[in-house]
Protein backbone atom coordinates (compact mmCIF):
# COMPACT_ATOMS: atom_id res chain seq x y z
CA UNK A 1 0.00 0.00 0.00
CA UNK A 2 1.40 3.25 -0.97
CA UNK A 3 0.04 6.52 0.26
CA UNK A 4 0.14 9.90 -1.29
CA UNK A 5 0.65 13.00 0.78
CA UNK A 6 -0.95 16.07 -0.63
CA UNK A 7 -0.16 19.49 0.82
CA UNK A 8 -2.07 22.58 -0.12
CA UNK A 9 -0.91 26.11 0.61
CA UNK A 10 -3.49 28.56 1.80
CA UNK A 11 -3.56 32.18 0.75
CA UNK A 12 -2.78 33.20 4.37
CA UNK A 13 0.47 31.23 4.26
CA UNK A 14 1.46 32.81 0.96
CA UNK A 15 0.81 36.32 2.28
CA UNK A 16 2.92 35.60 5.37
CA UNK A 17 5.87 34.63 3.15
CA UNK A 18 5.70 37.77 1.04
CA UNK A 19 7.84 40.63 2.30
CA UNK A 20 6.61 44.18 1.78
CA UNK A 21 8.71 46.14 -0.69
CA UNK A 22 9.79 48.92 1.74
CA UNK A 23 11.11 46.56 4.45
CA UNK A 24 14.90 45.99 4.44
CA UNK A 25 15.94 42.34 4.33
CA UNK A 26 18.72 41.07 6.57
CA UNK A 27 20.55 38.29 4.78
CA UNK A 28 22.65 36.06 7.05
CA UNK A 29 24.42 32.86 6.39
CA UNK A 30 23.84 30.02 8.82
CA UNK A 31 27.29 30.59 10.34
CA UNK A 32 26.59 34.33 10.84
CA UNK A 33 23.23 33.59 12.45
CA UNK A 34 24.79 31.07 14.87
CA UNK A 35 27.60 33.47 15.81
CA UNK A 36 25.11 36.29 16.41
CA UNK A 37 22.96 34.05 18.60
CA UNK A 38 25.96 32.84 20.60
CA UNK A 39 27.21 36.39 21.17
CA UNK A 40 23.84 37.42 22.62
CA UNK A 41 23.34 34.33 24.80
CA UNK A 42 23.96 35.14 28.51
CA UNK A 43 25.03 31.57 29.31
CA UNK A 44 27.70 31.68 26.62
CA UNK A 45 28.91 35.05 27.91
CA UNK A 46 29.08 33.65 31.45
CA UNK A 47 31.11 30.64 30.33
CA UNK A 48 33.47 32.86 28.33
CA UNK A 49 34.07 34.96 31.45
CA UNK A 50 34.73 31.80 33.47
CA UNK A 51 37.24 30.63 30.87
CA UNK A 52 39.08 33.98 31.04
CA UNK A 53 39.10 33.83 34.86
CA UNK A 54 40.57 30.32 34.71
CA UNK A 55 43.26 31.50 32.29
CA UNK A 56 44.15 34.35 34.66
CA UNK A 57 44.42 31.92 37.60
CA UNK A 58 46.62 29.67 35.46
CA UNK A 59 48.98 32.54 34.63
CA UNK A 60 49.17 33.50 38.31
CA UNK A 61 50.01 29.95 39.37
CA UNK A 62 52.56 29.63 36.57
CA UNK A 63 54.26 32.81 37.79
CA UNK A 64 54.79 31.21 41.20
CA UNK A 65 56.65 28.32 39.59
CA UNK A 66 58.98 30.51 37.53
CA UNK A 67 62.17 31.93 39.00
CA UNK A 68 61.99 35.41 40.39
CA UNK A 69 65.27 37.18 39.83
CA UNK A 70 65.87 40.90 40.37
CA UNK A 71 68.96 43.02 39.88
CA UNK A 72 69.94 46.65 40.28
CA UNK A 73 73.06 48.70 39.61
CA UNK A 74 74.05 52.18 40.70
CA UNK A 75 77.06 54.35 39.89
CA UNK A 76 77.86 57.71 41.46
CA UNK A 77 80.80 59.98 40.64
CA UNK A 78 81.42 63.17 42.67
CA UNK A 79 84.15 65.80 42.43
CA UNK A 80 85.26 67.46 45.73
CA UNK A 81 87.71 69.98 47.11
CA UNK A 82 89.22 69.39 50.56
CA UNK A 83 87.56 72.53 51.94
CA UNK A 84 84.05 71.25 51.07
CA UNK A 85 84.33 68.07 53.15
CA UNK A 86 85.87 69.63 56.28
CA UNK A 87 89.51 69.69 55.26
CA UNK A 88 91.89 72.64 55.03
CA UNK A 89 90.26 76.00 54.15
CA UNK A 90 92.82 76.54 51.41
CA UNK A 91 92.12 75.83 47.80
CA UNK A 92 93.27 72.35 46.76
CA UNK A 93 93.19 70.32 43.60
CA UNK A 94 89.83 68.62 42.97
CA UNK A 95 89.55 64.89 43.41
CA UNK A 96 86.87 62.38 42.40
CA UNK A 97 85.01 59.90 44.55
CA UNK A 98 83.45 57.07 42.57
CA UNK A 99 80.92 54.67 44.05
CA UNK A 100 79.55 51.66 42.18
CA UNK A 101 77.07 49.20 43.71
CA UNK A 102 75.22 46.22 42.39
CA UNK A 103 72.60 43.96 43.91
CA UNK A 104 71.13 40.65 42.80
CA UNK A 105 68.29 38.89 44.58
CA UNK A 106 66.31 35.72 44.02
CA UNK A 107 63.35 34.52 46.02
CA UNK A 108 63.65 30.88 47.04
CA UNK A 109 60.17 30.38 48.46
CA UNK A 110 57.08 32.13 47.16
Amino acid sequence: MAGLLCVEQSSAAESALQIPQGTPVLKLSLRDAIEAALDKNPNVRLYKERIEAARGALRTQLGVLLRNLASAAKFNNQTFFLGTIGGAPVRTQPFDIADARGTLSQSLFS
